[in-house]
């Protein structure tokens, strides 16, 4: 999948920005992001779409319908895909922003994942469970994994 490239180059870039080198440019990722920052649609609409993740999956085993993960992870692909064409990620200069857009990138990843599991594919890019195992707690929006 075209996403899962995208997602694994920032989050590749960012595993190595932020925690190879973080000692030495003094960059800290905080474990929360800072209250104020002001969302696009697009990013409250992704926000609420990963939020969404847990009730699509009671959902598809109520209805014995795993189309209703598929066609979810589908429909969130496409919207992160719109919204990296549209906004910038690791180029973003207002700090506050990057850092609330890489955790929003790593919590897509993680669902787009766990989705992709559910319906029995596995991720040829083991090393994005590992860079997301790292960013977490960084945005403090997906709690239930």
């Amino acid at each position: 999948m075209v996403i899962q490239v995208r997602l694994f180059n920032i989050l590749m870039h960012v595993s190595s920005l932020y925690f190879g080198k973080a000692a030495e440019s003094g960059i800290v990722i905080p474990e929360q992001i800072p209250a104020g920052i002001e969302l696009s649609e697009k990013e409250e609409g992704l926000i609420q779409m990963v939020a969404d993740f847990a009730a699509v999956v009671k959902q598809a085993g109520e209805d014995y319908s795993p189309s209703i993960i598929a066609n979810y992870t589908y429909d969130l692909v496409k919207e992160y895909n719109q919204f990296y064409h549209d906004y910038s990620i690791l180029r973003e200069e207002n700090e506050a922003v990057k850092v609330f857009r890489i955790a929003l990138s790593a919590n897509v990843a993680k669902v787009v994942r766990l989705g992709m599991n559910l319906l029995g594919y596995r991720s040829s890019f083991q090393n994005v469970r590992l860079s997301l195992n790292k960013i977490d707690f960084c945005g403090g929006f997906l709690l239930y994994i």
